[in-house]
């Protein structure tokens, strides 16, 4: 895989044996390569894995009608019994 840094503004380097090295022009690394891009440490295996399932830009939401089934529905509200008031304010009991 060749990694490059596009001038970035906190750098990217590559971690060779105990030390960092800092990627001034394109390099070949492997998958599991430990790269540091500014502050934030992966690998490009990692980063490729999550850029396959992350969402396309642009491209419109699915839109969730059910819930799946693993998630149990919510209970109906129960009728409050009792007294209550009527539309005239007096009490009614049912």
């Amino acid at each position: 895989m060749c990694v490059t840094d596009l001038r970035s503004t906190n750098g990217t380097c590559v971690r060779v044996g105990a030390q960092w090295e800092e990627i001034k022009e394109p390099r070949v690394i492997s998958q599991d390569a430990e790269i540091m891009l500014g502050d934030y440490r992966t690998t490009p295996g990692k980063r490729l894995a999550e850029a396959v399932t992350a969402p396309v830009p642009g491209a419109p939401a699915k839109k969730k009608y059910r819930a799946p089934k693993d998630e149990k529905p919510t209970p109906p509200v129960k009728k409050r019994t009792g007294p209550r008031r009527s539309a005239f304010g007096e009490i009614v009991h049912e």
